[in-house]
Order: C-alpha cells, then structure tokens, then sequence
C-alpha cells in the first residue's frame, strides 16, 4: 500500500505497522472504548486526589486553630514581629 512519505524511505502505512508491531498505540488508533475507558480512570483519579487535598487543607485549617488556641492561651500576640 502506498502512503505518504515521512522519513527517506518510510512511508506513514509502514511506520504505524512498525508501531503496532512493537505494541505501540497511539490514542488516534484507540477504540473508542478504551479511550472512554482511561478519561474515566483519569477523571477517577482526579476525583480521589481532589479528596486527599481537600481532607489535607482541614487537617492544616484544624491545626492552625489549634495553634491559634495555644497562642491565646498563652497571652502570644500574633502582631508582635
């Protein structure tokens, strides 16, 4: 089969076999499926990461408090440099 020329002596219908052949797959030579498939173990991803920092900022908004509770206790004055 004939295809474009992309390199001296390689044209693209050869150089995707070549890809295929090595288990090399491109996401424009995905199925639709498993290119549905990895959005949603991406966007799963993100969702569990959006979580772990969302509990990581009340655990440190939960310290500071904490801190701040400490420092009134003690007469600290947050203002003195």
């Amino acid at each position: 089969m004939q295809g474009e020329i992309i390199g001296e002596f390689t044209t693209i219908h050869e150089d995707r076999e070549k890809r295929v052949k090595m288990g090399f797959s491109p996401t424009s030579e995905m199925s639709v499926d498993m290119r549905r498939h990895n959005l949603d173990v991406l966007r799963s991803q993100h969702r569990a990461k959006s979580e772990q920092i969302t509990r990581i900022q009340k655990e440190l908004l939960s310290i500071a408090d904490e801190i701040n509770r400490a420092k009134h206790e003690l007469g600290v004055d947050n203002n003195a440099d």
